[in-house]
């Protein structure tokens, strides 16, 4: 997983060598140990193939399929197929150069926006406002959890299994600086991020799985990290993007920042 942030968030810092999690005593790592040993297996992936199974309770429920192609410059390449009352739709996202392109199929035809992802940082910067809400721009939702720890305080760590396989489970809440308005989430986000379990992988440390909740812990929005390929080799122009011919774009960037800063 590079478990990447979707807006395309590079995790930067140097790489620590560290023992299988079976050789470590049970309960030996602490929320942000675990952290640091996902930024650790993030850092050394290198190009990475994955799929996601999303599923979404609130307001509506609705499934996806998720295929993704991530480099470690921040580039990514995500296929969607959605569910939602047995009517399929199709979207193409990518990430390249701090640009965000959206192609999705609809009843109405084919519809193309982008977001200016750097753009919407400055305007965040000039306005002081943190953005701290990455992970919620975009669409391949693959997160960070480095990013994720400043918008939920990780505060229980635990052992569990996971469809058979060994994991290292980390659940917090909202920081309450977002609970009290101090920092703002995206308009209607914090309903998903009250509370938060993420999933790693007791020998690799990649995700397994992400579970967003409401206050009292019931799930909103389910990730199954299905297969994650490290140091996958990308075909020349995978990050390249082109809207098709006659097709109309809708610059979304404006309306991000007004996302991002809770208007």
């Amino acid at each position: 997983m590079r478990v990447f942030t979707t807006a395309a968030v590079i995790l930067c810092g140097l790489l620590t060598a560290f023992s299988p999690a079976a050789e470590e005593p049970a309960g030996a790592l602490g929320p942000a140990d675990i952290i640091m040993r996902a930024k650790s297996a993030l850092a050394a992936a290198g190009n990475i193939e994955a799929e996601v199974d999303l599923d979404v309770n609130y307001p509506t429920h609705y499934s996806s399929h998720i295929k993704i192609l991530a480099s470690p410059t921040g580039d990514e390449r995500s296929q969607m197929t959605t569910t939602i009352n047995e009517n399929t739709f199709s979207s193409l996202t990518v990430i390249s150069k701090g640009v965000l392109w959206t192609q999705q199929s609809t009843p109405v035809g084919l519809v193309v926006t982008t977001i200016d992802i750097n753009k919407v940082k400055k305007a965040l910067r000039e306005t002081g406002e943190e953005f701290a809400a990455l992970p919620v721009l975009g669409t391949n939702l693959l997160f960070d959890l480095g990013n994720l720890a400043k918008i939920i305080k990780f505060d229980a760590a635990d052992e569990s299994t996971l469809e058979s396989r060994k994991v290292r489970v980390i659940s917090g809440r909202l920081r309450s600086a977002f609970e009290k308005g101090k920092m703002q989430l995206p308009l209607g986000a914090a309903r998903y991020y009250s509370s938060v379990k993420v999933y790693l992988d007791s020998q690799d440390f990649l995700l397994r799985r992400i579970e967003l909740g409401e206050e009292k812990g019931r799930p909103l929005v389910v990730l199954d990290f299905k297969m994650i390929e490290k140091n996958v080799e990308i075909p020349e122009g995978t990050f390249k993007y082109a809207p098709p011919e006659d097709t109309q774009v809708i610059d979304r960037t404006e309306w991000a920042i007004r996302q991002m800063k809770g208007e």
